[in-house]
């Protein structure tokens, strides 16, 4: 039940995430996220989620070429954070998933097609946005965790940090595996840099709370809409 909190939930832990704009690249370097069990599986679309996802990206590169300084602005963004033991904090993805879910499935593909040589890093880091986005191998820490029910697909398929053969066994999966397909087919090889340059300096509007009642309790005003 998304309403019920144990006793550690339920204790204010100091916060760590500066509410405010931030970078995406910013909180992932920092961070780790998960999409709490709570929250609906992916749902974006090819139209017209990740056809408006790849436009504004693209708008974004050609507004830069004419002011260096115009930010691309990616949304808000609740997270919770929650302490789970041994010093580490986790922070839970509220409300903003799917933007965030996308945002990964980009930088895993534009990995996974430089490690199959179907495009080349000339400016960018690679190593920096696989540690950044997809897996620190110094600290072994995952950066983005989907639902548990498709985080077996996730790892393997999308993110590559998985030898496990996994089917696309559920609606969500097909989605994440489309995604991915998407901007594999649409992206050109050149159009690569500067749209991964877009993405990791786009800015967010972060609000982070430590306790998980009031992240429920935020999620459901937020979504319900006054419906059971």
């Amino acid at each position: 039940d998304a309403r019920s909190t144990d006793s550690k939930d339920s204790i204010d832990m100091t916060q760590t995430i500066q509410n405010g704009i931030n970078s995406l690249e910013n909180l992932f370097a920092v961070n780790t996220f998960r999409i709490p069990q709570y929250q609906r599986a992916y749902s974006w679309e090819e139209d017209p989620h990740l056809e408006a996802f790849l436009d504004d990206l693209r708008q974004q590169v050609n507004t830069q070429q004419k002011s260096k300084d115009k930010s691309y602005f990616l949304g808000t963004l609740l997270l919770h954070e929650e302490d789970v033991g041994q010093g580490r904090n986790v922070v839970n993805i509220v409300d903003g998933q799917q933007r965030m879910t996308t945002s990964v499935v980009f930088f895993a593909t534009a990995l996974a097609l430089h490690r199959d040589k179907k495009m080349a890093f000339t400016s960018e880091n690679p190593a920096l946005l696989r540690r950044d986005f997809v897996n620190d191998e110094v600290t072994a820490s995952q950066k983005f965790k989907t639902i548990a029910e498709d985080e077996p697909f996730f790892q393997s398929e999308i993110l590559g940090i998985s030898s496990a053969t996994c089917t696309v066994d559920s609606p969500s999966s097909r989605r994440l595996k489309m995604a991915a397909e998407y901007f594999s087919r649409h992206v050109k090889p050149e159009e690569w840099e500067p749209l991964i340059c877009a993405l990791r300096t786009a800015k967010v509007m972060v609000y982070a709370v430590t306790s998980a009642e009031d992240a429920t309790q935020i999620f459901e005003l937020q979504n319900d809409r006054g419906k059971s």
